[in-house]
């Protein structure tokens, strides 16, 4: 029987990353976003824009350590680094739909009204 490499899911919930950089768009199989509508409700936007590199970063460094991986790019945090409360939790939820093996967070500071 002979061993089949399978890569390691990251799912990486922070600021996005940027597949532009670097050969990130090669490891990148799905990328989304959430973000608070006008009247307050959680929308999923898969075009939320990369407004801080720490996402990309963090899988930058990552993707040099570890060839054998795929990401999942949650997009949760605003340029100061940011985030709702309610964001983060939701992300949460959503992102085991894609079956991650790791679920990677750092730095998040959370907005308290």
């Amino acid at each position: 029987m002979s061993d089949i490499k399978k890569n390691v899911k990251i799912a990486v919930i922070d600021s996005g990353i940027n597949t532009q950089i670097s050969d990130l768009k090669n490891y990148v199989i799905h990328s989304t976003g959430f973000e608070l509508n006008s009247k307050g409700y959680i929308t999923e936007n898969c075009n939320v824009p990369v407004r801080n590199l720490h996402g990309t970063v963090v899988a930058m460094i990552i993707r040099n350590i570890c060839s054998d991986v795929e990401f999942v790019s949650v997009n949760i945090l605003d340029e100061n680094l940011f985030t709702d409360g309610r964001i983060l939790a939701y992300s949460l939820s959503q992102v085991f739909d894609f079956e991650p093996d790791i679920i990677h967070m750092n730095n998040i500071w959370l907005k308290v009204k």
